[in-house]
């Protein structure tokens, strides 16, 4: 799929670009406009120069540093102040994607969060993009969030597309506008939820024959070498196996390589490996948490991530609440602590229901015939050895009902 090109606003010196503001403009609308294949929200915008002090560099708010903007009689007006010159592409930038924001939706903070990162993986080339970088971060939102989730968003953004996925960010466009009302009214969960949907429509592809071959070759490859490699390794691997009869398969060298770059980039597919955990001391514990219903979303997320030695697998909500389940591998000095601390928790009455369960032995399967474009998902899945990695629980004894 084809990027969105705004080298011209890289390459053009400032003063030109002072000179011809509204004509880069306008190239950069059509730029936008061609590539997310939408429209814009106001018939008529004019940008402006202006050389009076600007009282938006004091203001907590991205959207408005340098720029003082109004809409009226279906005009909207932008005027950048000279005072950030220096800094004309990015304000620029920041205001023709605004363009295609709902007007509701333009002075959010997860909005303006996810649009400033954008521009600062547009415009990295830049010599003043570290000095923009610094001025946004501090104006932006709280720390918390910067470490927790803005490395998260900017490994989204980078993700490339093929030709049948829309990008994450022709994606993001899309998903705002469809989702506008739930979006106002559900902010906290805004990013859990738009990287989920992400990933659900990307995810659709395993749905290939290709892909699943792909992943069935990976996990003959692994468990031969025992040990993660690097991608030029699995290619030449690849082809000693083949030569050598190890792997059978119609699928060529260039296909795997193809096929194992979108793993890469669109799944979170990963080696597994098997630790003996009690011999170093370790527990695994399945975890059950039901939530009070009154809890909001957003805290229970908070409360997940400051879960130690935690692993989420899955969440569910229904008519009683929210529930999730996962499991601690923990050391075993600290599994009173940690019942203590949940029990706690639900004295409190923030859980209605907290259940832990010692896995004394584990092991997961995955039946790769689910994936395959001639399953019937409505029936059982047939069992082969040669596309399963097997799964067994047993001998599973339930330590505590918090």
């Amino acid at each position: 799929m084809a990027k969105i090109n705004i080298d011209f606003l890289i390459e053009t010196p400032i003063k030109d670009i002072l000179e011809k503001i509204d004509y880069f403009f306008q190239e950069l609308l059509r730029e936008i406009e061609s590539y997310l294949n939408l429209e814009v929200f106001y018939p008529k915008i004019n940008i402006i120069l202006n050389n009076e002090e600007s009282s938006s560099g004091v203001v907590d708010n991205i959207f408005s540093i340098g720029v003082d903007s109004s809409y009226n009689d279906d005009i909207l007006s932008i005027k950048i102040s000279s005072d950030f010159i220096q800094y004309i592409q990015f304000i620029m930038l920041r205001e023709a994607y605004k363009c295609f924001i709902p007007p509701l939706a333009n002075q959010m903070k997860i909005i303006e969060i996810f649009i400033n990162q954008k521009i600062l993986i547009d415009l990295t080339k830049l010599k003043s993009s570290n000095e923009w970088n610094q001025l946004i971060r501090d104006k932006l939102v709280n720390y918390e969030f910067i470490s927790g989730q803005l490395d998260r968003l900017e490994n989204f953004l980078k993700s490339e597309s093929t030709e049948n996925i829309d990008s994450p960010f022709r994606f993001f466009f899309k998903y705002i506008r469809r989702n506008i009302k739930i979006i106002v009214e559900q902010q906290d969960d805004f990013y859990d939820t738009l990287f989920k949907e992400y990933v659900l429509i990307s995810s659709k592809s395993l749905f290939n024959n290709e892909i699943i071959e792909t992943i069935r070759l990976l996990d003959k490859i692994f468990n031969r070498l025992k040990y993660y490699s690097a991608m030029l390794d699995y290619q030449d691997y690849f082809t000693l196996f083949k030569e050598k009869g190890v792997i059978e398969t119609n699928l060529s060298l260039n296909k795997f390589t193809e096929n194992v770059q979108w793993i890469k980039n669109f799944s979170y597919l990963s080696p597994a490996y098997k630790v003996n955990w009690p011999a170093l001391n370790i527990l695994s514990i399945n975890c059950c948490i039901k939530f009070n219903p009154i809890i909001k979303k957003s805290e229970i997320a908070k409360f997940i991530n400051e879960l130690p030695f935690f692993v989420l697998i899955k969440e569910s909500r229904n008519s009683f609440g929210f529930e999730i389940e996962g499991y601690f591998v923990i050391p075993k000095i600290y599994v009173d602590d940690l019942k203590i601390y949940l029990e706690k928790f639900r004295d409190y009455g923030y859980a209605l229901q907290i259940k832990l369960t010692n896995l004394e032995n584990v092991e997961t399967i995955f039946n790769l015939n689910y994936f395959r474009e001639c399953y019937d998902r409505k029936t059982i899945v047939k069992f082969s050895g040669d596309t399963s990695i097997p799964v067994k629980v047993d001998d599973n004894k339930v330590i505590t009902d918090v």
